[in-house]
Parts: C-alpha cells; structure tokens; sequence
C-alpha cells in the first residue's frame, strides 16, 4: 500500500510542482511546511518538508498518516475557505467541528465568519486551535477558474510568530510560495491544452 500510495502522489501535478516550493518554505522558516489536499472532506497532507529548527517530528509523523479535521488547521481553514458554501456544510454535517482545544472553532457561524476573514486576507492562521502553544499560517492554491486545489502551511511554536513584523514575514513567504506554485500549475495546464489543441 506504501508503494502504491507513493506513485499514487507522484502522479499529482500539485505535488509534482510544489514539493520543491515546501522545501524552499521549510528552509527559509527553520519550520515544517505542509502542501494539503482536501479529499473526502478531510484533510490530507500530500507533502511536509523539515526546517532545521522544527519540532514535534512524532507528531508531524503521525500527522503526515491520517487525515485532518479541516476546521482545526490553518492549511485546511485555507482550502474551506474556497470551497462553495454547500460543500462546506455538507463537510461539517458529516465530521461536526469537534473541539481539540479551547481555541478551536466549535461555531458553524463562526467559522463562516472566519472564512470569510481568510478570503479577504488572502490567508488562514491556526492560533492554538490543534495544539496549545502551536500556530500556524495557510494560504491556497487555486486554478484559473478558481477553484481551490489545495494549500500550504507553515507551523511551529508560538513564539516563532512573536513580534508583529515576524509574523507578517511568515505570512509573506507563505502566500509568496502558494503563489509561485498555483501559476506554476496554472501554467503546466494551460500549456497542455496548447498543446492538445495544436495536435
């Protein structure tokens, strides 16, 4: 099953494209960076990459093999937030939104109200709401049309985040990388039809 999962991921053009950009994320932060698919309405991590100053290896291994409540994570809050309103809703009657902190979001009006923050912002935070002192940031990856086809996350310990211009330089790299690999992807699409067309 490991095999057949591996070639499985190999053959997705997300993963294909992006790993080297959630390498890049990883070194540049010292965290783990996370690239996040959404697949029966959890969330599923189709790559993670070690920064040196990362922690918590047994847990982001654990992680990395079961899927994710959406609600909890920034990476999963990212893609939620671009999903139409019906599949959202379709996603909390299945799963509910059950609590793993006391910060995470347990209110269907709230997190509405925060996807709708994460649209206008251009990015996600998961502030202690999967694990007391952990934070993280989140941004999607979206085709042409605009639908959402995955994310990208950094976390890491709380004080990383610490001053105001720390914080703002996570979220600048981590919106800069998701960038960089929804045109790459964008990009590779448009060129095949090109193609296609051509033939």
């Amino acid at each position: 099953m490991l095999i057949f999962g591996e070639y499985v991921r190999n053959q997705s053009l997300l993963y294909t494209i992006g790993n080297s950009e959630v390498d890049n994320l990883a070194t540049e932060t010292g965290q783990y960076a996370h690239l996040v698919v959404e697949e029966n309405g959890r969330g599923h991590n189709l790559y993670k990459s070690k920064g040196e100053q990362a922690v918590g290896d047994k847990y982001q291994m654990a992680k990395f093999q079961q899927r994710d409540y959406l609600h909890i994570t920034a990476s999963g809050k990212a893609i939620l937030a671009y999903l139409p309103r019906e599949r959202v809703e379709e996603i909390i009657d299945r799963y509910g939104l059950p609590a793993r902190t006391e910060q995470t979001i347990t209110s269907e009006d709230h997190l509405f109200e925060e996807l709708a923050d994460i649209r206008e912002q251009g990015y996600s935070q998961n502030n202690e709401e999967e694990i007391e002192g952990f934070q993280a940031i989140g941004a999607p990856i979206r085709s042409r049309d605009g639908a959402v086809l995955g994310s990208l996350s950094v976390s890491g310990p709380k004080s990383m985040f610490g001053e105001d211009s720390e914080y703002q330089k996570i979220v600048d790299l981590v919106t800069k990388a998701a960038n960089v690999i929804e045109v790459n992807v964008n990009m590779h699409r448009r060129s095949s039809e090109i193609v296609k067309d051509e033939t």
